[in-house]
């Protein structure tokens, strides 16, 4: 072993020649203790690469296929339920704003109204701190929606593969993939492609449908292909 190490050290450019060997044969041998106490450190131990069927089935195995492919990150945009709390969140500050003019409407001292320094209505000073709150969540809850409203839509051809996998596997329980049956709601995460090379890739792909006919394959990075 020691010789063998010493061999290593050459390679490894440690040492000019073997001839050193008797000069760094104590660092050697310590050396080759270390590594039977730990053998987990050697430089020479390579560590493959997780393939998809490395992780167990069920979520491991699904999110290690989505995290694989970046088109597989798709997500629900819930569009009825932001149309449902932006409309509620709308008609709070209409309520505000109605409540706030009534206020103003009924104040006794026109001065308060001309001058906010002196202003002493504490109604209308805690109407205008709710009101001021409900706006800022407003604008937040607006924006977030407009973001999500802007991102890209997802390839039907990536949603049918991601199905085809899910099918073919059984990773996840049918109620948990019932997100990908919401084709106009699904939103895509991952960067916008080059659309002549997705044309390209849809060409292939096409082909190879008429060709393998039985065949449903699902790209993985590692070159190899699920089938079903």
């Amino acid at each position: 072993m020691p010789l063998e190490l010493a061999s290593a050290l050459v390679h490894m450019g440690w040492t000019e020649n073997l001839k050193d060997t008797e000069r760094y044969s104590r660092q050697i041998v310590a050396t080759d203790q270390f590594l039977k106490l730990f053998p987990s450190a050697t430089p020479f131990q390579t560590k493959m690469p997780r393939t998809i069927e490395d992780y167990r089935p069920g979520y491991p195995r699904f999110t290690a296929l989505i995290s694989a492919h970046e088109p597989f990150f798709m997500c629900r945009r819930f569009i009825k339920l932001r149309a449902r709390i932006l409309l509620l969140k709308q008609d709070r500050l209409s309520m505000l704003e109605q409540k706030l003019e009534q206020v103003d409407h009924e104040e006794a001292s026109p001065l308060f109204l001309a001058k906010s320094r002196w202003d002493k209505n504490s109604e209308r000073a805690s109407l205008l701190s709710e009101i001021e709150a409900s706006l800022s969540d407003y604008d937040q809850f607006t924006e977030r929606t407009f973001q999500m409203l802007n991102i890209g839509r997802t390839c039907e051809r990536d949603v049918e593969s991601l199905q085809h996998w899910l099918d073919g596997t059984g990773s996840l329980a049918r109620e948990e993939r019932e997100y990908l049956t919401h084709r106009d709601d699904l939103a895509s995460l991952a960067p916008t492609r080059d659309s002549a090379m997705a044309q390209i890739e849809t060409w292939i792909e096409d082909k190879l449908v008429i060709l393998l006919p039985s065949q449903h394959k699902v790209r993985e990075p590692n070159g190899q292909a699920e089938s079903n």
